[in-house]
């Protein structure tokens, strides 16, 4: 196992996953429903959108392939850490899936110590 800071997102994806399999089903539920949110009502997000740095389509492309993802391999990725990571922390969805996690453990989550492990992989 590599140094904390040494660990690329998909073993942090890994690593959250081994450490709190419970937590993945509850988690990925929220993603599921944020991208089901951005692309049915696309028109008001767009126009709230306030973030210079991320293009708004761009980041409903990316809410659109993690909602297919999440929606066509649920199962696999509640069971398995290697899809889970492979799939949702790849290049593509890195961005949008590590903000939804930051957001999951900050609003949602009830479990401290998944709170302070995504707060030392991702902040």
């Amino acid at each position: 196992m590599n140094a904390l800071e040494h660990l690329n997102p998909r073993q942090k994806g890994h690593l959250l996953h081994s450490l709190f399999p419970r937590e993945i089903q509850p988690m990925l539920n929220f993603i599921a429903g944020v991208c089901m949110d951005i692309l049915e009502n696309r028109n008001e997000h767009e126009q709230n959108w306030n973030d210079d740095f991320i293009n708004f389509k761009w980041w409903a492309e990316m809410a659109e392939e993690t909602g297919k993802i999440i929606y066509s391999q649920k199962a696999m990725l509640i069971e398995s850490g290697y899809i889970f990571s492979e799939q949702l922390f790849a290049p593509a969805q890195l961005d949008f899936v590590s903000n939804q996690v930051i957001r999951y453990a900050d609003v949602h989550a009830k479990n401290e110590k998944f709170k302070l492990a995504v707060a030392m992989l991702w902040q």
